[in-house]
């Protein structure tokens, strides 16, 4: 069987969640409060704290990696990153990027994309829900 060789980095999953732990002595990272909805009281809104964690594999040394959000409309809402400083031995590194007081003004599905150098690799919707035009159950 021919061996399959990849092309630039590689983002195999996006998570979102509320508060990330990692491990030191294990190199494990425990995410806790995964979500996929922000289910905010009313918009506009901020929401508290929020962590995107992803895996990247196959990554150039001292890569640029930027975490974007956009809303619905394609407007910019946020944006984390910068150079890292990433140990080439190791295959492939999970990463955490921690919004706080993300200010939401629309409903809807925003956008939340992975960028190395310029490049975006994975993209993953968010979907904010406004509860205060929801009946209650």
């Amino acid at each position: 069987m021919a061996k399959t060789e990849l092309k630039g980095p590689v983002c195999a999953q996006i998570f979102f969640c509320d508060s990330a732990l990692h491990d030191t002595e294990n190199k494990k990272l425990s995410l806790i409060g995964l979500f996929n909805t922000i289910y905010a009281h009313s918009i506009p809104y901020n929401h508290p704290r929020m962590h995107v964690i992803f895996n990247l594999s196959n990554f150039e040394d001292k890569p640029s990696i930027e975490v974007k959000i956009s809303d619905p409309d394609g407007k910019e809402i946020a944006r984390l990153g910068g150079v890292v400083d990433i140990n080439r031995e190791i295959k492939g590194v999970n990463l955490n990027y921690g919004f706080l007081g993300l200010h939401i003004e629309k409903e809807g599905n925003h956008l939340v994309e992975v960028i190395v150098n310029g490049n975006v690799i994975a993209a993953r919707e968010l979907q904010v829900m406004d509860m205060s035009k929801k009946k209650a159950l």
